[in-house]
């Protein structure tokens, strides 16, 4: 999380709008700490097991075996 220090001037406060204003109970000349949640950025192990429920069921020798003999009768064309 990072975080910055900032004054609620008069040009500040004309960019946001009245509702947040009032809801934040934001007043000019305050000091506002702004604080950003930045997504952390995922793992590649985050995708072990995606789609296993593809392979339930397949015999995996059987299909590289059919997976090697279809690529070589391509080469052969």
């Amino acid at each position: 999380m990072s975080y910055a220090k900032i004054r609620a001037t008069k040009e500040l406060l004309e960019l946001l709008p009245k509702k947040v204003i009032k809801s934040l109970r934001i007043i000019e000349g305050e000091e506002l700490e702004i604080r950003s949640k930045r997504e952390k950025k995922g793992s590649i192990r985050e995708l072990r097991g995606l789609g296993k429920e593809l392979w339930m069921g397949v015999e995996i020798e059987r299909y590289v075996r059919g997976e090697r003999k279809a690529w070589e009768e391509n080469l052969r064309i």
